[in-house]
């Protein structure tokens, strides 16, 4: 079950509905979800413990978390770190608490730009994890040694996310365009991937817009992608 603490329901974009749903379609990170790597053997066997991803945006760290919160059948709580109180994450993790014990079911406590927490927010979190109440899985840009506190990293494990590559962003369009009656130039495709920079996100949105102004069976151009 996915929630948030700020429920809203805006129409999808085409980035989260191609978001993957299964470590089958994520694309990228071989060097830390490769078969036999430590954190694949984690959530297949679901041993899963409090985690940290640090990274360049737009690689999977947000879809991963998701995609092990439905691998483990956890409850999967969603915070920003900009938008939420010490108050707030309390309650939480003493809701998560309770339905461990009373019916054994796992939390997993998501929270987006972890490095925005001050130490106050950061500790809160630290008797909950201690007791094993609630699952942390954090994200950030930011490397953590210097953002983190060391009594919330030495609770973590920390997996490093890359930027992907032109392989992993061609599997992204792939997708992107199953079942559409147009197509992506050679010449545009390679313009795509190489001003997303290795973000997914930004990659997608720029194909958003391109998609809601095509509507037959057109190529689109490089020098569409730059208007």
């Amino acid at each position: 079950m996915e929630t948030s603490l700020f429920n809203h329901s805006p129409q999808k974009s085409l980035a989260e509905l191609l978001r993957p749903k299964n470590l089958d379609e994520f694309t990228g990170q071989e060097e830390i979800l490769g078969p036999g790597k430590t954190l694949r053997t984690l959530i297949e066997k679901d041993k899963i413990t409090s985690l940290i991803f640090y990274g360049p945006p737009g690689t999977g760290k947000t879809t991963l978390a998701r995609i092990v919160s439905q691998m483990t059948q956890s409850d999967f709580v969603e915070v920003n770190a900009t938008d939420s109180s010490v108050k707030e994450i309390r309650e939480v993790c003493k809701k998560a608490g309770e339905k461990r014990r009373i019916y054994n079911k796992k939390t997993i406590l998501f929270i987006d730009e972890v490095h925005r927490f001050n130490k106050a927010q950061q500790d809160v979190l630290l008797p909950f994890l201690e007791q094993r109440e609630v699952i942390f899985i954090g994200s950030t840009t930011f490397n953590p040694f210097f953002y983190i506190t060391p009594a919330l990293n030495s609770r973590t494990l920390l997996f490093e996310f890359k930027k992907l590559e032109e392989k992993h962003l061609k599997k992204v369009l792939q997708r992107a365009f199953e079942g559409k009656v147009f197509q992506l130039s050679e010449e545009a495709e390679n313009y795509l991937i190489s001003i997303s920079n290795g973000d997914a996100r930004v990659l997608l949105n720029r194909l958003e817009i391109l998609f809601s102004l095509k509507e037959d069976e057109q190529t689109i151009e490089k020098e569409e992608l730059k208007e």
